[in-house]
């Protein structure tokens, strides 16, 4: 599984559940998969944060409702492999 096959998969299950706003979404491909994607959900600021080359994804959280999130982002979850079931919950 690729970043955006990712994003794509946590986009679908999302959409019932809780409303978000996609902010940046940078993959790329040649590099061993590494990127990034931003979110705004329940006024939050969500990254995702993928290394491909060691399969390792994390999440970071920012401050409640702030407009631009601070360099210290909160690491909530961190995980090898891109698998949206364990995510959900966080997010929700």
């Amino acid at each position: 599984m690729t970043l955006q096959d990712f994003k794509n998969d946590l986009e679908q299950a999302l959409l019932s559940k809780v409303r978000f706003e996609l902010l940046e979404f940078h993959y790329l491909g040649y590099k061993h998969g590494h990127g990034y994607i931003a979110y705004r959900i329940k006024g939050y600021v969500y990254v995702f944060v993928y290394d491909g080359r060691e399969d390792r994804l994390i999440l970071r959280k920012s401050n409640s409702h702030s407009v631009y999130p601070s360099e210290t982002m909160e690491e909530v979850f961190a995980q090898n492999g891109l698998s949206v079931a364990s995510i959900l919950t966080i997010l929700q």
